[in-house]
Parts: structure tokens; C-alpha cells; sequence
């Protein structure tokens, strides 16, 4: 996993929540997190490279 696809995941289950502008808001937050999660998902700093 990567950042780009950690943040499509993120931004995806982010959507599932609250509405309106509560809605846009978890999206973002969801993609900002499932960036950093996927960025650091392996290949990231101390983690094994992936294979």
C-alpha cells in the first residue's frame, strides 16, 4: 500500500460517516489518514521494504 492508495481507502470509509458538512470533513480527514497510514504501510521509515 501506498500513500495515494491509503488515501483513496481512507477518503472512501471517511464518506460513510456523518453529513453534509460533517460528511466532507471526515472524507478529508479519512484521506490524510489513510495516506499516512499507506505511506507508512511498509517501505516507510524503520519498516522493511515491500515485496
Amino acid at each position: 500500500m501506498n500513500a495515494a492508495s491509503g488515501a483513496l481507502v481512507g477518503a472512501a470509509v471517511g464518506n460513510q460517516i456523518g453529513s453534509g458538512s460533517g460528511r466532507t470533513a471526515a472524507t478529508l480527514v479519512g484521506a490524510a489518514a489513510g495516506a499516512q497510514i499507506g505511506a507508512n504501510a511498509c517501505g516507510g521509515q524503520n519498516q522493511p521494504p515491500c515485496t
